[in-house]
């Protein structure tokens, strides 16, 4: 889960602001789809995104489970995520793990439930059936007739990473990877906690840890498109340019 710690380290370290979620922070406006099927006039392309940065020795083989996670995203199956995700008891007294559930009730509160932080803003939480309608609108939401260059509107695993150690958003010692999920987004839709809006592209980072047996999904991030491409000139101002320690393309990303 999300330390308090760790997490306001993050916020205080990235600026953490309302303000701060405003573009460039999130994928630009919505722009009409061009004749083509892309996005329409960009500014200069960024460099093309690294093959990796750095390696990693996946001591727990968590390849194997970001192959049966791709194949889940590419079929949106969300049972996949429901039967592979760690729930924790939270608290709506905690700021960062606080969920649209906790309005209007004592902070005393607990929900089951999961933490989702915020690239330079502020984090919250889930309750599992608000995290079950997170995950199937990212899964089916997406416009498949729209491009860039991190491929079409289709949802899909693009990269894996793991970051800094003092960034790592996990509990201490729990072996924690990122998988960085990605679409275009299509209409918009009434989905606690997700922000941009149609035909933007978003992405979810799925903190998947290794609790000594198995991998599972234990928490979520959401960023910027740079975190598709951590050496773009984008990346160093959104700080993600030295967030990671290792960054590799997903087998069979688009």
């Amino acid at each position: 889960m999300l330390l308090p710690a760790l997490a306001a380290l993050i916020l205080l370290a990235l600026s953490a602001c309302d303000e701060a979620a405003e573009p460039p922070f999130l994928p630009e406006a919505t722009i009409p789809a061009a004749p083509t099927g892309e996005l329409g006039p960009r500014p200069s392309p960024s460099p093309a995104p690294p093959a990796a940065i750095r390696s990693y020795a996946d001591p727990h083989d968590f390849k194997a489970f970001g192959r049966r996670l791709a194949a889940a995203i590419d079929k949106a199956d969300l049972q996949f995520f429901l039967d592979n995700t760690t729930f924790q008891q939270l608290s709506c007294a905690n700021e960062f793990t606080r969920s649209p559930f906790c309005e209007g009730r004592p902070l005393e509160t607990s929900f089951r439930g999961i933490s989702v932080g915020f690239w330079q803003s502020e984090g919250g939480g889930l309750t599992d059936t608000e995290y079950q309608n997170f995950i199937r609108d990212f899964l089916t939401n997406f416009d498949a007739g729209l491009s860039d260059a991190y491929g079409d509107g289709k949802t899909q695993l693009y990269a894996y990473a793991v970051f800094r150690p003092e960034l790592n958003l996990a509990s201490a010692g729990v072996e924690t990877v990122y998988a960085a999920a990605t679409r275009i987004a299509g209409p918009l839709r009434d989905a606690a906690m997700i922000r941009g809006g149609p035909s933007q592209r978003g992405v979810v980072l799925l903190g998947a840890g290794f609790d000594g047996r198995r991998w599972s999904i234990a928490n979520l991030i959401v960023g910027p498109p740079v975190f598709l491409n951590p050496t773009s000139p984008d990346a160093t101002q959104a700080a993600v340019k030295d967030a990671f320690e290792f960054w590799e393309r997903w087998e069979g990303s688009k």
